[in-house]
């Protein structure tokens, strides 16, 4: 059976980011007293507010959309990236279309870094798009069941088992067996400020960047998960 590495990025969609700060729920300390003091803080809150808001819109596919989702199989490896809100059906699309292959039109493993949290969105969000999904429903549910190896291999879950660790992510494991990493000064929280800045090549070369150093770590463990 063949493979395909998965990776995405997520960010708000921008309906979500429009829904107003809550200032009635969140009030400042009561020692605060003093008026420019409060002011102060608001503007500290108002930030923050902003910040948590975008991360858990960005992890939420009824609140998040798909930016983009790089895809590598044995000897190449792309990214398709959704500039806008719009294109992001097209994105789905492309990622559907990489995932059959040959004329039987068999679905290919899907090989991730944790990644049953990105295999679930891509399908939640194909699902409120009105995406088709060409597997069958059994393929898709195997991908939710974290020790079934058929459908889907999860590579940290190789690695790590279930522990939740901090130190134990996908740039210390490859750095562990000597393989290139992730990018560097990059993680997860870049990726929508820099989605504000407009710099969709550097996303997307982070996104690429986690689907190689996937990749890499993949086939120096195949022997060991693979019939």
């Amino acid at each position: 059976m063949s493979y395909r590495v998965i990776d995405i990025e997520t960010v708000p969609l921008a309906a979500s980011m429009a829904a107003p700060y809550p200032a009635a729920e969140r009030q400042p300390p009561a020692h605060y007293r003093n008026a420019d003091a409060i002011d102060a803080w608001r503007e500290r809150d108002r930030l923050a507010w902003a910040q948590e808001r975008a991360k858990t819109c960005s992890l939420s596919p009824r609140l998040g959309r798909v930016l983009c989702v790089g895809v590598a199989r044995s000897g190449s490896e792309a990214v398709y990236y959704a500039q806008t809100e719009d294109a992001e059906l097209e994105t789905l699309l492309a990622f559907w279309d990489e995932m059959m292959e040959g004329p039987m039109m068999m679905p290919a493993k899907a090989v991730t870094w944790n990644g049953g949290w990105d295999l679930r969105f891509l399908v939640i969000r194909s699902l409120l798009l009105g995406v088709a999904i060409p597997m069958d429903a059994h393929v898709i549910r195997a991908w939710a069941k974290p020790y079934n190896g058929e459908w889907h291999t999860d590579v940290k879950r190789v690695l790590v088992g279930d522990q939740i660790t901090k130190g134990e992510g996908l740039g210390e494991w490859a750095q562990a067996f000597g393989l290139p990493g992730k990018t560097d000064g990059w993680t997860g929280a870049s990726v929508y400020p820099a989605y504000l800045e407009g710099r969709h090549d550097d996303i997307a070369d982070y996104c690429a960047g986690d689907v190689r150093a996937t990749r890499a770590l993949y086939l120096r463990l195949a022997h060991l998960v693979e019939d």
